[in-house]
């Protein structure tokens, strides 16, 4: 490849603008394709282009790449380019995915100058040999494309590892003889209210730091806190306050907006004085008939999700009244008994968690090697 000649690619190629359409003109069932920055934006019965061409975005997800062929609509916010007896367009197409076009991208609404493609060198041996080129890429990257789907199965089976536990614990309660519970039972739980009285506190007295911290339904996610915003109140605030002070052990439940996300305020949440605002509702459980940790596997379950949908308020925003919650039932066997099936969904968690791990960085070292494979096929090296 480094032997063959190179050129700029305002020498070889044009990028041409796409051009807006009217919504009048946008039709769910259309004919052609209108495409975007990031593909296919919506149809129509009308087309603008028509024939082998790349699709650029050139501002918003500037230097994005989408393939088209026949006829098609091209919007304002893309450049469209063909082939040409320099170039083939598959050959172009794998050009622009090694040389990362989005790095070019500049401004507070990214955008693409076409004058800065356009001096970029591309190599360009003969259009015999570039159609050579872009088999071999394609065989090789369908090779990778089969790795990455059997990967996305492993995937799908590692996250279905702990919801297929969660669900064996539910369906084989009866048969082993388990108490059910409703979430009312005072001898297994307290249901702990947020304060809505007159001293609630309004949004000019929060601050950043201060004395308690103030959970907002945006810090508790399905199984864990989430500390990236936070509201404080002071000393003397929340003293005013009657209900909602969280203790150490304590279970968060959202019951408004966003339902049944769940948070455990264990020792290692790093903040000594928390309250809950009226979105959510505390589960102090009675350690002698629930373990906290069994409660939270319950909570993040599938059947336990899908319950709190079906009991869903119907309001404009969701909620989950206590008193429909109080409703709520889960299965409850002897606490030695949920210390062993907390034991084995601890290990089972950690092997999903390690095995989530290696595919992440599997699906990244594909991507990379299909990097590599581009850069070896346009660079030689």
């Amino acid at each position: 490849m480094t032997s063959w000649p190179t050129k700029k690619l305002g020498e070889v190629i044009e990028l041409q603008y796409g051009k807006g359409i009217l919504r009048t003109d946008r039709k769910l069932d259309g004919l052609y394709s209108v495409y975007g920055a990031n593909g296919e934006l919506d149809r129509t019965d009308k087309y603008l282009v028509e024939g082998e061409a790349i699709i650029i975005g050139r501002k918003g997800s500037a230097g994005e790449l989408t393939r088209v062929s026949g006829k098609f609509w091209p919007s304002d916010v893309t450049y469209y380019v063909f082939g040409n007896k320099h170039v083939d367009i598959d050959y172009l197409f794998f050009f622009f995915k090694s040389v990362n076009l989005p790095k070019l991208a500049v401004g507070v609404k990214p955008g693409i100058n076409r004058n800065r493609v356009y001096e970029i060198e591309i190599p360009l041996p003969p259009v015999g040999e570039q159609k050579k080129i872009v088999a071999r890429i394609e065989k090789q990257f369908a090779k990778i494309d089969e790795v990455a789907r059997l990967r996305a199965v492993s995937e799908a089976t590692t996250a279905a590892l702990l919801p297929a536990a969660l669900h064996e614990i539910f369906s084989s309660a009866e048969s082993k003889g388990w108490e059910i519970v409703t979430f009312g039972n005072e001898s297994c739980m307290q249901i702990v209210d947020g304060d809505r009285g007159k001293n609630y506190p309004s949004k000019i007295e929060f601050s950043p730091n201060g004395f308690c911290l103030f959970l907002n339904t945006s810090n508790v996610r399905r199984g864990d806190f989430n500390f990236s915003r936070m509201d404080f109140i002071s000393k003397e605030k929340d003293e005013l306050l009657r209900k909602g002070k969280m203790m150490r052990g304590d279970v968060v439940l959202t019951t408004r907006g966003t339902l049944g996300n769940t948070a455990y305020y264990g020792p290692d949440v790093p903040y000594e004085a928390m309250r809950i605002n009226s979105g959510m509702v505390i589960l102090r459980v009675n350690p002698h008939r629930i373990l906290q940790d069994y409660l939270l596997y319950i909570m993040n379950s599938n059947e336990f999700v899908q319950a709190i949908k079906e009991a869903n308020s119907g309001s404009a925003q969701p909620q989950l009244p206590i008193k429909v919650l109080s409703k709520l039932t889960l299965p409850l066997p002897p606490l030695a008994e949920q210390k062993k099936i907390v034991k084995k969904l601890d290990v089972l968690a950690e092997k999903v968690r390690a095995l989530q791990t290696l595919q992440s960085q599997q699906a990244a070292d594909l991507k990379a090697l299909k990097q590599s494979i581009l850069h070896e096929a346009f660079t030689g090296k």
